[in-house]
């Protein structure tokens, strides 16, 4: 389609545009049509635009179109057909009554979406382990059996050049029905596509399969282990990233199964001669040796024994480092290192929740996330309620965005009851995440089976941050 309209005529044929130039006094481009005939592009619209420019790909046709309303702000698509498809793409939207080119300019370089580089499915919150430090503690149990819808918001993903879907849960492989289902029907919709990057999909595991046999896991049935990492791969996984918490002891105390930590030590050289690649999940404590040198084994089993193998390690943008946040069942494990007298309120501001990089989440009840204390409580929307792209274009619309890309998340501090909630946190997180389900409940707008059940009964900060932590 390069190079030429839909309908077969030549580019340099057709005036894809109407301008009558610029205005050198204001500096504004001055359309000759009312604002009821302009257009600019919307959050995806720019999105694919910039993905395609970053990555070199040829522009089809539609990424030309993308690119002549991009370079004027706002503009008058000629054909009808043009516009029907940018519109039906999501890719463009009506410019409002008022609106001038500033404006325009400014929402481009605000794009919500222009650093999400990766998809998070939850897929299911229900997990077979009770870890000590989970931040999921408390919530309820959920499974999104949706998969067509899921595939629909994959399909979106990867026409504006996602390159990796991570499956998270919860414990997925075990209670994640129909997850393989989707991991497979993402390579088959990206299969012929130009993006230079190879399609990774990551599955995260507490790595209770390990060294069984009758594997039930995601309703399907593997008499090994090995069966169960060959049916991975058909399937289109191409990384396992194995939970790990901190040195041998510690992290078999917190997950409550002695032995796990060396299981997964000694499992990596299986999941490697099975062609997946594995990797760590990494739970980093703040008083922790930041050299995390007891991970050596590790790096040496997936990587090769080498001088070197603990900075690929930390290098490998695969791996993933957390901090131990005292929220879910850590909050049992605060110990309350910083007083709330001296959190400065600028700090309360997360630019997560209005330019959120790299991950956006899909979770189990369907809703939108960021923050994965959240629980899909942000009021992003939920993607089996309304078109995943009119919630990608409409995100800065929402309160909980307004909230934190204002700088208004900062005036809140001082409503946090400090009897209630406590006087000290261990990290700024706990305190903004209640911060943040406060002003969403008094703007009404808790959303989620959780959410609404404390939104019913809350009366505080403390509340809020209690009933679903503890």
């Amino acid at each position: 389609m390069n190079g030429r309209h839909a309908n077969g005529e030549d580019e340099d044929e057709q005036c894809p545009l109407i301008t009558s130039g610029n205005d050198t006094d204001s500096g504004t481009l001055i359309m000759q049509h009312s604002h009821d005939n302009l257009w600019m592009l919307s959050h995806t619209g720019y999105k694919r635009l910039i993905e395609v420019r970053r990555t070199g790909i040829d522009p089809t046709y539609l990424d030309s179109r993308l690119a002549v309303i991009e370079r004027f702000g706002m503009a008058t698509v000629m054909h009808e057909s043009d516009t029907e498809a940018l519109s039906l793409a999501g890719f463009i939207q009506p410019v409002a009554p008022g609106t001038d080119d500033d404006a325009v300019r400014q929402k481009y370089q605000r794009n919500p979406l222009e650093n999400v580089s990766r998809i998070n499915y939850e897929i299911t919150t229900r997990c077979n382990f009770t870890c000590m430090h989970c931040r999921n503690g408390g919530t309820a149990e959920l499974t999104d059996t949706n998969i067509a819808g899921l595939t629909e918001t994959g399909r979106v993903f990867l026409n504006l050049g996602i390159r990796r879907f991570d499956f998270i849960g919860g414990e997925v492989s075990k209670y994640g029905n129909g997850w393989l289902k989707l991991s497979n029907q993402l390579h088959a919709i990206d299969k012929g596509s130009d993006w230079p990057e190879p399609l990774a999909v990551t599955l995260y595991t507490n790595g209770w399969w390990l060294e069984h046999t009758d594997i039930q896991a995601a309703g399907n049935h593997y008499p090994t282990e090995a069966d169960y990492l060959a049916d991975l791969k058909s399937n289109g996984v191409t990384h396992i990233l194995f939970s790990i918490d901190g040195q041998e002891a510690l992290h078999d105390k917190w997950r409550k199964h002695p032995g796990l930590f060396q299981r997964v030590l000694a499992g990596l050289p299986r999941v490697i001669e099975s062609g997946l690649k594995p990797r760590l999940s990494l739970v980093v404590r703040p008083d922790e040796d930041i050299s995390l040198n007891y991970l050596k084994p590790f790096a040496d089993a997936i990587y090769g024994v080498s001088v070197d193998s603990m900075d690929k390690l930390r290098s490998d943008p695969f791996n993933h480092f957390s901090h131990l946040i005292d929220v879910g069942r850590a909050s049992d494990m605060r110990c309350g290192k910083v007083p709330l007298t001296h959190l400065p309120a600028n700090l309360i501001r997360c630019k997560a929740f209005f330019r959120p990089a790299p991950t956006l989440r899909i979770m189990a009840n369907g809703e939108i996330g960021i923050c994965p204390l959240m629980h899909g409580e942000e009021g992003y929307g939920n993607i089996h309620r309304r078109p995943l792209v009119d919630l990608l274009n409409t995100m800065h619309e929402t309160p909980l965005y307004r909230l934190h890309a204002s700088g208004e998340i900062e005036y809140r501090l001082k409503e946090l009851d400090r009897e209630a909630f406590g006087k000290r946190f261990d990290h700024v997180c706990a305190v903004r995440i209640a911060l943040n389900r406060l002003a969403l409940a008094e703007k009404g707008m808790y959303v989620g089976s959780i959410a609404k059940s404390y939104h019913a009964q809350a009366t505080s900060a403390e509340k809020l941050f209690d009933d679903i932590s503890r």
